[in-house]
């Protein structure tokens, strides 16, 4: 359960202890801006920091209330992204369809993950990136190294980017009942005037 630490004009912190590990939401105003960290300590030392940044403190108390509903990252998860954090990424991609205007990739980094990206091409290059949340605090650059593989910056067109995050993957199957052969007949009349 998160307790409310401090909430005056310029800094808002909440904090709560969760299997051996103490997580710090923190917003502080700088200037014209605030800024948001979720801070994950491992006894007295700092073991990972999330970063955020927005423009109003409405803005700051909706972020917090975002980032106090989800959920909060185990041990592993951290010692992963910080293994993550210091390579290259090395992202693998297979094209999965290309229409007139619209491509779709599939996309994984080192695990079996599959992620996805469409590219749709008009007047703007629309964007949208479906990856697991696990890559989340890698996402900006997952992107980058995307658009930059996909030659999307050579276009010279504003890039509009929408990223969704999923948890869990599911299968549905369904059996269709076989309807038999559908024999039809076409007739066609070409006259000439």
């Amino acid at each position: 359960m998160w307790k409310k630490l401090s909430d005056s004009n310029d800094i808002i912190s909440y904090e709560k202890n969760k299997r051996g590990l103490r997580v710090r939401i923190e917003a502080r105003l700088n200037e014209n801006s605030w800024h948001i960290y979720k801070t994950y300590f491992n006894n007295r030392k700092v073991n990972f920091v999330e970063e955020y940044n927005t423009s109003s403190k409405k803005e700051a108390k909706r972020m917090i209330n975002s980032l106090t509903k989800e959920s909060d990252l185990t041990s592993s998860e951290i010692r992963t992204l910080k293994k993550l954090s210091g390579k290259k990424l090395d992202i693998n991609i297979k094209r999965a369809y290309k229409e007139y205007d619209v491509e779709k990739w599939y996309f994984s980094l080192t695990d079996e993950i599959q992620n996805f990206i469409t590219v749709r091409f008009g007047e703007d290059v629309d964007v949208d990136i479906v990856m697991h949340e696990h890559y989340r605090f890698m996402r900006d650059n997952i992107i980058n190294d995307l658009v930059s593989t996909l030659g999307l910056d050579k276009f010279n067109m504003p890039i509009n980017q929408r990223v969704y995050f999923f948890n869990k993957k599911s299968v549905c199957k369904s059996n269709t009942k076989d309807s038999g052969v559908v024999i039809g007949k076409i007739q066609m009349d070409f006259k000439d005037n």
